[in-house]
Order: structure tokens, then C-alpha cells, then sequence
């Protein structure tokens, strides 16, 4: 398995994927505001066919809340991860390249 570093990435532009690559970024936000998110990236999203929810709900340990994301056919768009990074709402956010076995 092979990491790659989501952020490399040529001028800032989105990349096609690898055949058989996906990736995805898991969001984790207060508990309250994951209606907030999910309303706000159905609204973002609601055109685009490469976008898929792949899972939310609640963390056991903590009164957070997740929700996970996938593009199947290009890597993510740089401004994406530039907005999650100043929202306030998000806690934490992870994106990951996988490989399909």
C-alpha cells in the first residue's frame, strides 16, 4: 500500500485517481452540528455523482460525531480541505487514499 500526501497535488488542482483508488476524508464535529454538516455538504454535493456518504454517527467516548466522505474518481479539492480547516464547527479531519483490494 502506497500513502499518498492528499495535498500533492499540481497548482492546487484536482487530479484524477489511479484506476481502482479512492479517497476520503472523515470529519469529526460536535454531536449538535452534525445536522449542520450534512445539510451543508448535501447542499454542496447534491450535483456531483463522485461524491459519496459513506458513513456518520456518534463517537462512544466523546459527545462528537462523525461523517465520512469518498471521491471515487478524482483526489479532493484543495479548497475543500482549505474550508474545513477554517470552519470553527469542525473539530478534526482526516483524509486518506486507499487502495481497493
Amino acid at each position: 500500500m502506497r500513502l499518498l500526501d492528499y495535498r500533492e497535488t499540481k497548482n492546487g488542482q484536482v487530479e484524477p485517481l489511479p484506476p481502482g483508488t479512492t479517497q476520503g476524508v472523515h470529519i469529526v464535529v460536535s454531536s449538535s452540528d452534525l445536522q449542520w454538516l450534512e445539510t451543508m455538504l448535501d447542499e454542496w454535493f447534491a450535483k456531483r455523482e463522485d461524491v459519496t456518504l459513506i458513513s456518520q454517527g456518534e463517537l462512544e467516548k466523546t459527545e462528537d460525531a462523525f461523517l465520512m466522505l469518498e471521491w471515487g474518481q478524482h483526489t479532493i479539492d484543495p479548497l475543500f480541505a482549505a474550508i474545513l480547516d477554517h470552519e470553527d464547527r469542525i473539530h478534526a479531519y482526516s483524509i486518506y487514499t486507499r487502495e481497493e483490494a
